[in-house]
């Protein structure tokens, strides 16, 4: 008659061991879901490289070219001796002046 009581304790410790579990697990989840939207946050987000410059209206130019307005986009992302760099157009209401290096 004890191995029927001893049985029936064991179970119920096996129950409460099985609960505990399913909490750890939804605070896992949580722990992991929060971890996945702070990466997404700090990833930067945006295009890099060429692509940003062309978002940003621009063009990647090579070399000396004359250009108005230089970004702070990267055009040259993997160091390349082309010396790419981002040439934005002149803000609205401005033009290039005649030496095409300035906005006037």
């Amino acid at each position: 008659m004890s191995g029927g009581g001893g049985t029936h304790v064991g179970l119920a410790q096996e129950s409460r061991v099985g609960q505990a579990s399913g909490v750890e697990r939804v605070e896992l989840m949580k722990t992991i879901c929060v971890l996945v939207l702070l990466l997404g946050a700090c990833s930067g987000g945006g295009p890099s490289g060429p692509e940003a410059c062309v978002d940003a209206g621009g063009e990647c130019l090579i070399g000396g070219a004359m250009c108005p307005v230089h970004g702070p986009q990267d055009c040259n992302p993997d160091r390349n001796p082309g010396g790419a760099f981002c040439c934005l157009p002149c803000p609205k209401g401005t033009a290039p002046n005649d030496a095409g290096t300035a906005c006037e």
